[in-house]
Order: C-alpha cells, then structure tokens, then sequence
C-alpha cells in the first residue's frame, strides 16, 4: 500500500498548503464573526456573554457557562494546528514541483496519437494517469528526449498514446515521485474529475442536408407536447429540395456521448423542420428524447447513423427563459436568439412583418429592441428600447439589407455583427430616460418602391 500511502500524504498536504492554514481561514473566521455579530448580541438566551463572544475569537477564555473551563480562542487554534502539521515528519519530505502540463495536439482527430508533456526537474520517476471511461490506467513518462519530450535530461517528461475513437473525452493528470518514493501531482487534486485536465477527441465532419435550426433550453410558458408539458426542444431543418431519411441518426446534448437515435422511418420533407421533445421522457412519444437541454449551457449535436462522424453541432452559453437560440435564416448563419421563437415555423418574417433577433447571448447584453406596428407602406411603426443607462445615450443604425459581418478575419473569432458596417444607414443618437428606455416614430413612405426592402 505504499503507493496509496504517498498519494494520502500528498493530499494531506495539499489541503494544508490550499485550504487548512491561517492565510485561509483566518480571514474567513473574521469575516464569519462580524456576520453573526448582531444575532449574538440580540440573542437573550446565549450561554455566554458578548464580551466572550468577541474576545475568543483572538484569544482563550475562562467561561463559567455551560459546564464552564477554557475555551481555546479560534484563530489561536488554527494557528497552533497548522504549525503542528506543517512541521510534521509525515508530510514535511521534499516533493518534486511539477508545472507547464500539456498535451498535443490541441484537438487530436481519430488517427492522430496524443502526446503529453509536463515539467519535472529531479523527479525520479513521472507517470500520466489517463481514462476515456472508468478507471484511470498508468503510462510511464520519459525524460530521454525520445518521447517528445524536448532534450534528454532537461527536466521536460512526455509520452504518447493511441489515438482515440471520435468524441472521446480523455482525462489526465501526472504523478512524480522523488528517489525517496514522495510523490507529487499535477493538478494538486489528481484524479478528482472537476479538476482534471481534459482533451476531446475531433470528430470527423460528414456534410449533410439536415442541420439543427433552432432550440429552446428553457421553455416555461412556450410550446406545450402531447401531454400540455412545457420542455425544451430541438428542430431540425431540411436545407434540401428531396426528402431525407434520418432513421438511425443520433441527437445528443453532449460532444463525447450519443444519446437518442431516430427512430425507423424518420423523415424531414424538403425544406421544412422537425421538432423533438427533449425532455428525457420517450414514453411519451418516438420524438422525445431521452436527455434535456441545460439552461446554464452545453452543446447541441446531430450525429451519423454510424456514430462515427458528426453533422452539425453548437456550443451555447446561458439561456433566458423562452427565448429560443436559433439561425437567423433557415439552415443560415450566423446563430442568433428569438425572443420569440418559432416554433415549428419558418425563421423568416411572413411578408410585410417583422422578426426580431439579437445577440447569440443575450444574458451578456442589458439592452433589448422592439418593433410595435405593421410595417406596411403609408404607415408609422415604432420602435424602443429598454435596459439603457438611466437617463444615458444610446446609439442606433439601421441596414437596408439584413447582412452580417464575421469578426474572426479581425482577430474575434467567434463574434458577429449583426449589421455590416459597409451598409448601414447613418447612425442617430437616442435619449434614454430615467428607467433607460426610449421610444421613436418609424414612418413608412407611401412608395410602392419599398415594398420588398
């Protein structure tokens, strides 16, 4: 059991160095004092006085009360026990320090072993400890400058493994121990999950006609099932002119586990959507999906029949209660959010109407734009605004053309404007009120010539 031993004596330590020493605790003690301080003085049946209350914090007290003795004061108590354990023989014997863990290739496709390197100056011995599922399984490391690990000697220690099957996730950590057998690792929690490195699998991209539209992840007074149930749901979207069978195909709200495959006989009629419950409840139906959608965000994937190889696939953030995440075109980009979804619906606007759309992730953005009217030539809508700085200013522009511009050329991968620069309208500034809203008249020309715009 030596093994088990040091691996106890470095989380021993560990939670001295991270957690139990007075750097720590003593200001959570104060803070915890002062919170409870009032309550203590307002309690008329405490079994102590106030004065005792606030002195044994700091320091030890003679106490008449309940039973009576000494009562070791708290932060002398922490104090007192941490120099007794980090000054014990048990945990004081020198450990390597380990930094600069890593693995490549970044995101390793199916065919491509994965390497790992860590720092290690005068370790004895270095050990990856990795598991795709179940336990972890030990491979030895080398500092001979044979295993991608630099030059031989230089402190740097690396292995490979196989390549892994598409979607794996792989966790890891590194053991080292010294000529002594104490051990050290990196992360300082080891194999505890939350902490663990990670590195995904890259699935192989097969194109297809199908692409996931639109999503709700947390429906409460949205779209109801067969069972007048308010759940999340997905739709699929058929970009294609024929008909397209997705029986065996699997939908899932995860990047490493398939979950819910079609049922036989699934199919999406040209150009038009199919909606599936995911509410974790398949009794209820062949569209109900045995997993449910995280409000606080996750991933959305379509899969091949083979399990092999992935469609169409998104990552989101955190969702506001029905407003649905969705392309702001049918089977178009970019990603955007509806305040009101479209459930079973096109993403377009009917004619001579509106559809409103905004950030991807609408939590990051106070602000929020309506249209109130009928946009019909000869008319007045209005627009307004809401979630503006009190009585602060605001900007607005307009685009003829619903275009939007892809930051990533720019460095921001990943950001969109949902107007392009090259065609907007010049901007006008906008008084907000004391609540940091406002509101503007949109006249419509009487000219049969905007119709279409």
């Amino acid at each position: 059991f030596a093994d088990w031993t040091e691996r106890y004596k470095w989380h021993l330590r560990s939670v001295i160095d991270q957690t139990f020493n007075p750097t720590h605790l003593v200001p959570l003690a104060q803070q915890w004092h002062a919170m409870i301080y009032n309550d203590v003085v307002a309690d008329t049946k405490k079994v102590y006085s106030t004065a005792h209350f606030q002195q044994n914090l700091t320091a030890t007290i003679t106490s008449s009360a309940a039973g009576g003795g000494t009562i070791s004061g708290l932060i002398p108590f922490i104090n007192a026990r941490y120099s007794y354990l980090n000054t014990h023989a048990y945990l004081t014997a020198t450990r390597v320090a380990l930094s600069d863990l890593a693995h490549s290739p970044a995101l390793p496709s199916q065919t491509q072993p994965i390497g790992f390197t860590v720092q290690a100056t005068g370790a004895a011995s270095v050990d990856l400890w990795w598991r795709r599922v179940g336990a972890f399984q030990k491979a030895t490391m080398y500092d001979d400058g044979q295993h991608g690990d630099g030059a031989a000697n230089d402190g740097v220690w690396g292995v490979s493994i196989a390549a892994q099957q598409p979607g794996a996730l792989v966790d890891y950590y590194v053991e080292a121990k010294t000529s002594t057998g104490a051990a050290s690792y990196l992360p300082h929690t080891a194999e505890l999950e939350i902490h663990c490195p990670h590195v995904r699998i890259d699935w192989p991209v097969v194109p297809s006609p199908i692409v996931i539209n639109e999503f709700v992840a947390q429906n409460v007074t949205g779209a109801v099932d067969e069972n007048g149930q308010h759940e999340d749901w997905v739709e699929l979207y058929n970009t294609s002119s024929q008909t397209v069978d997705i029986s065996g195909k699997w939908l899932s709200d995860s990047l490493a586990v398939l979950k819910y495959r079609f049922p036989a006989g699934t199919t999406i009629a040209p150009y038009s959507v199919l909606r599936v419950w995911c509410d974790e409840d398949g009794t209820q139906g062949p569209l109900h999906a045995n997993f449910k959608l995280a409000a606080t965000g996750e991933d959305v994937a379509l899969y091949d029949a083979s399990g092999l190889a992935i469609h169409d696939w998104i990552t989101y953030g955190p969702q506001q209660a029905d407003v649905s995440t969705g392309r702001v075109t049918d089977g178009a980009l970019p990603w955007v959010t509806f305040p009101a979804p479209t459930y079973l619906a096109t993403n377009l606007p009917a004619a001579c109407g509106q559809r409103t759309y905004g950030a991807l992730q609408p939590v990051q953005h106070g602000m929020a734009l309506t249209l109130a009217g009928t946009l019909q030539i000869g008319t007045a809508a209005t627009f307004s605004v809401a979630g503006g700085p009190a009585s602060g200013l605001g900007l607005v522009v307009q685009s003829l053309i619903p275009a939007h511009f892809d930051l990533a050329t720019y460095g921001y991968p990943g950001e969109t404007l949902l107007l392009s620069p090259s065609l907007l309208v010049v901007p006008a500034v906008l008084l907000l009120d004391g609540t940091g809203a406002s509101s503007w008249p949109y006249p419509i020309p009487n000219d049969p010539g905007v119709v279409g715009i």
